[in-house]
């Protein structure tokens, strides 16, 4: 008898954490969208609860009562059309190019990681250098077969799940 009241409050308290932590990232969800993602992982650095609500942020699907209201209020950098053009390439090795390249975005982004993606690898570029313009050029080592394929977004999971994360100059 003791075994099974012990297995149902523990089932029902691990049952019962995602609907909690959901909760509390409903409340975060507007300081998110104010602070943007690193200055909230700065803010709050508990872990657990910024991986769970990072990853239901960058869902297209999640939704709440009233998010569509906060969303109109603070317009997204991750929703904004993101403009790349590749300004310059140099050849340094086998499928390795130093490559100069241009990001235009609509909205001055809150994010200080851009996600790279090409024929060869994925990884998140570093931005070291905040600047209001609403264009900037980096230059970065890519992978790639072909460098006129590589795709940029403000779009990416969680910062964790990267194991490349590169500096762009």
């Amino acid at each position: 008898m003791i075994f099974s009241n012990y297995y149902i409050i523990t089932s029902y308290a691990e049952g019962s954490t995602p609907k909690i932590l959901e909760i509390r990232c409903i409340h975060m969800y507007e300081k998110f969208k104010i602070m943007g993602e690193e200055e909230l992982r700065k803010r709050y650095p508990a872990k657990t609860i910024m991986n769970y609500c990072l990853n239901i942020y960058n869902n297209p699907n999640w939704n709440f009562e009233g998010k569509n209201l906060i969303d109109d209020k603070y317009p997204s950098e991750m929703k904004d059309k993101l403009e790349s053009r590749i300004l310059s390439q140099v050849k340094i090795g086998p499928d390795k190019f130093l490559v100069k390249f241009q990001i235009c975005s609509q909205v001055m982004y809150k994010s200080k990681y851009l996600f790279v993606t090409t024929d060869r690898e994925q990884f998140l570029g570093m931005i070291s250098r905040p600047n209001n313009d609403s264009c900037n050029n980096f230059w970065s080592l890519i992978r790639s077969e072909n460098p006129e394929r590589i795709k940029f977004s403000w779009q990416y999971a969680e910062i964790s799940n990267f194991q490349i994360v590169r500096k762009l100059m």
